[in-house]
């Protein structure tokens, strides 16, 4: 069962936007759904230009469409971070990846399929 978590994303002002998300240890990017963005579109910041072309899980590369950038909050963990945008004709909304999982110098537990983020006083352990 993929790890399923709920993600904000900031936009101009005081505008967020709620997304769920899969958590993928493997994913060498954190990635947006092109069809989830246009949705919150009104609420984030425009994206900017991408020439990174995405390898997927069966091999086949697939161009990305653009890139946001902005502040991602999970739980009380919050970072300013970047998500290629493409096509993943729905299959999740938001992709979480190693890049975002290393930024937040997150650990996943497989045995108690728990993610441990660290802060002080105490780490944030978040259960699937």
């Amino acid at each position: 069962m993929p790890f399923i978590m709920q993600a904000i994303l900031y936009g101009p002002g005081t505008k967020t936007s709620c997304f769920q998300a899969n958590v993928d240890d493997g994913a060498m990017v954190n990635i947006l759904d092109l069809r989830t963005f246009m949705k919150a579109s009104q609420n984030l910041r425009k994206l900017i230009p991408s020439k990174q072309i995405l390898r997927m899980a069966n091999g086949s590369e697939v161009p990305s469409h653009r890139i946001w950038v902005g502040t991602f909050q999970w739980n009380k963990a919050k970072v300013r971070t970047s998500f290629e945008v493409f096509d993943s004709g729905g299959i999740w909304n938001m992709l979480i990846g190693k890049p975002l999982l290393e930024q937040l110098q997150a650990t996943h537990d497989y045995a108690t399929d728990t993610i441990t983020l660290p802060a002080s006083p105490h780490p944030y352990i978040i259960e699937n």
